[in-house]
């Protein structure tokens, strides 16, 4: 009888731990990946930089220019290389920011374009040049339920080309339990922040290959065609 009651006692753990593996494991499975959103080379829509209220326009000007971080390692040779430049003033110290996101058209008709973020993203890293000045930079993130998220980047008070990294932490929802599963985040704007106790006549700024990485594995089932946004607009779009 005990030695029955010893092996009863050795199997019902086994059984369980084998069960919870093969109950979990499409959602422990992950396959984590590097994407470029953007790396300023040949960019898919305009960048502009917008000031808030004591904005110098005379000196707020924004283009692409021939320069790249040297410790930037990719294929792309260093003379094609682009980064994002920024001149900017202000006529008062304070609270005073630029908004930089990516447009589609000129003018009153531009319209905003946001970087869709593929997969589940762990985290974004971005090479950002910086001239000592005391100020900051974050990040706005919306999710599929519209709610806007800021993350900060951190300070750029240092000197030449740094690589800034944020998390993205869990508490922003990238999924849901229906089909689709899936739900990217998007990211709307960088905000260049000035504190008040630095000095803001003439600065600039420079941005640079913008990537994420993220997990973009997807358990397969049958069926699963039926919940690509193509195939629902294709079928249950609006009629002419």
């Amino acid at each position: 009888m005990k030695r029955r009651n010893l092996l009863l006692f050795v199997l019902i753990p086994a059984l369980l731990i084998a069960g919870t593996t093969t109950v979990f494991s499409d959602e422990i499975t992950e396959n984590v990946v590097s994407v470029v959103l953007e790396d300023f080379d040949d960019p898919e829509y305009q960048w502009v930089a917008v000031g808030s209220k004591f904005i110098d326009e005379n000196l707020l000007s924004y283009k692409l220019v021939n320069t790249s971080p040297e410790a930037l390692y990719v294929d792309t040779p260093m003379e094609e290389r682009k980064a994002l430049g920024i001149r900017a003033g202000f006529r008062r110290k304070g609270y005073n920011n630029i908004e930089i996101f990516r447009v589609e058209g000129e003018g009153e008709d531009a319209e905003l374009k946001p970087i869709p973020i593929p997969g589940r993203a762990k985290n974004i890293d971005m090479w950002v040049w910086g001239s000592n000045y005391d100020y900051y930079l974050e990040a706005h993130f919306r999710d599929y339920k519209g709610m806007v998220h800021v993350i900060p980047f951190g300070s750029i008070r240092y000197e030449g080309w740094r690589n800034l990294r944020i998390n993205i932490p869990n508490s922003m929802p990238q999924s849901r339990a229906y089909l689709p599963k899936y739900r990217q985040l998007e990211l709307t704007k960088l905000v260049l922040w000035t504190k008040p106790q630095e000095k803001v006549n003439e600065f600039y700024l420079y941005l640079d290959h913008m990537k994420v990485l993220t997990d973009t594995f997807e358990s397969p089932y049958d069926g699963e065609t039926l919940a690509e946004e193509q195939f629902v607009n294709d079928v249950w779009g609006e009629e002419e």
